[in-house]
């Protein structure tokens, strides 16, 4: 339930102050492209919208692999 959703850091027992300043450190590897005002996931251009989506899936694997190598450190 998303009622009882805590992040894993909450539940390792880690502050999430720890983590303040790590989106900063990786937000130049992130394409941002799909940002654009005028993009819709509904747009009629599959290959275009398909094109975003694996930009964005892209980002949240660099998002997570970096969170989690924090986390180790």
């Amino acid at each position: 339930m998303v009622k009882d959703f805590k992040p894993v850091w909450l539940i390792q027992g880690n502050d999430p102050c720890i983590f303040a300043g790590v989106f900063d450190e990786i937000a130049g590897k992130l394409s941002k492209q799909y940002l654009e005002k005028n993009f819709d996931l509904t747009e009629k251009d599959r290959e275009k919208a398909q094109r975003r989506i694996r930009e964005m899936a892209q980002d949240m694997y660099i998002i997570v692999r970096e969170f989690e190598s924090h986390m180790k450190k």
